[in-house]
């Protein structure tokens, strides 16, 4: 026999209160992005900037995606007796116990989630997702919730047959699928840096300093071929600005290592310091020696 469903006012939290932190992340990613393109935009619109904005609103489009993938279809689950209460931003449906089929949970993501899948689809989807509250000690075991569910779930379940349903992903695929995603997004973000470094005027000012000293095609050959990475900062404000560089110069007789310090004045780039390093030569090769009184 089942027990009769407990008062509203004596129901159970089962999520966590951080669950539309969650659920509306991908909207203050969206908003932080605009925020950044504004900033980036202020003072002026030369390339660095829109570089910087672009940046910024490929980033906050990629957390945005990400925060609607995983916690998109986020619910807010509350027990009373053998009636969840399942909440969406819009309704709550009631769902009886003897109605799940299936509990499982996450073991490696933070935050935890855990998956209930029902006998029969309900308003809100045939798999009911929901973040638990947060352990502090959790080690690689699942959630208690998932066990207590369970057990309540086959307590209450009719003896009848359920629908069909798609098994769970192994954990496996799901650690896979998300190195996978972390990779790409690691992979897009450095692919949209180089390619705002090699776009700069700064880097180009270096790149064609470099290339037009005799010293260094004699030590390394022509032609001069940009290496893979850049590394380095630039910082700019209006018409001025200043940049620190490290690139390397790829040539039929070897490779140079080179450092830039450039700064931007009325809108134009120039070295303050520029040397090239090459392997097997003793010292330096200083591409912007100071000017002549």
């Amino acid at each position: 026999m089942s027990e009769a469903p407990a008062p509203r006012s004596e129901a159970r939290e089962l999520s966590s209160r951080a669950t539309p932190a969650y659920r509306l992340g991908w909207l203050v990613a969206l908003a932080w992005a605009a925020a950044g393109v504004a900033s980036a935009l202020v003072g002026g619109s030369g390339p660095e900037e829109r570089v910087t904005a672009a940046l910024l609103g490929a980033i906050g489009v990629g957390i945005a995606a990400l925060f609607l993938a995983l916690f998109g279809r986020l619910r807010r689950v509350r027990l009373a007796g053998d009636i969840l209460e399942v909440s969406s931003l819009r309704s709550t449906i009631r769902v009886p116990l003897g109605d799940v089929e299936r509990v499982w949970g996450t073991r490696f993501s933070n935050p935890e989630r855990i998956f209930l899948d029902l006998r029969t689809p309900s308003p809100l989807g045939q798999r009911i997702t929901f973040i638990p509250p947060l352990r502090w000690l959790r080690g690689f075991s699942a959630h208690p919730l998932v066990a207590e569910l369970a057990a309540r779930a086959d307590a209450y379940r009719p003896t009848a047959p359920p629908a069909p349903i798609a098994p769970p992903r192994s954990g496996f695929g799901r650690v896979a699928r998300n190195a996978v995603l972390l990779a790409l997004a690691i992979a897009a973000f450095v692919a949209v840096g180089e390619y705002s470094m090699r776009a700069s005027p700064a880097y180009q000012a270096a790149l064609a300093k470099a290339r037009a000293s005799r010293e260094l095609a004699a030590a390394i050959g022509e032609p001069m071929r940009e290496g893979w990475l850049i590394d380095g900062s630039i910082r700019t404000r209006g018409e001025t600005g200043t940049a620190r560089l490290e690139f390397d110069l790829e040539g039929p007789r070897g490779v140079a290592k080179l450092h830039a310090e450039m700064q931007k004045s009325g809108g134009a780039w120039s070295a303050v310091a520029l040397r090239a390093r090459v392997p097997g030569r003793p010292g330096a090769i200083d591409l912007a020696p100071p000017a002549a009184p």
